[in-house]
């Protein structure tokens, strides 16, 4: 009915559940006009889709650098995904190891 976060979260689904690959580009494209216009929710589903190359080519940088933003403005799941994202990047070796304090 034209409701913008309607439209945001409708399209945090299709890239989170995709069903069909003519509706992805539009919801990434929708995602990121969105980021754009400041949706932190937005921008934690696009950094989403660059991480694992939904809807988008992966590009690492630009995953990383989605959440960040959305990180520093305060959501959660962004600092999660972050650290999750750093995580799965980081060597394996023992002198790479951040223990948790």
């Amino acid at each position: 009915l034209g409701s913008r976060e309607a439209e945001i979260r409708l399209a945090v689904l299709e890239v989170r559940q995709p069903a069909d690959s003519s509706r992805l580009k539009e919801a990434v494209a929708a995602l990121a006009r969105a980021a754009e216009d400041g949706s932190i929710l937005a921008e934690v589903a696009l950094a989403y889709c660059y991480a694992h190359g939904v809807g988008v080519q992966a590009r690492q940088g630009e995953a990383g650098r989605l959440y960040r933003i959305a990180a520093r403005r305060g959501r959660q799941d962004a600092f999660r995904a972050l650290r999750r994202f750093h995580d799965d990047l980081r060597p394996q070796e023992a002198r790479f190891v951040i223990e948790e304090r």
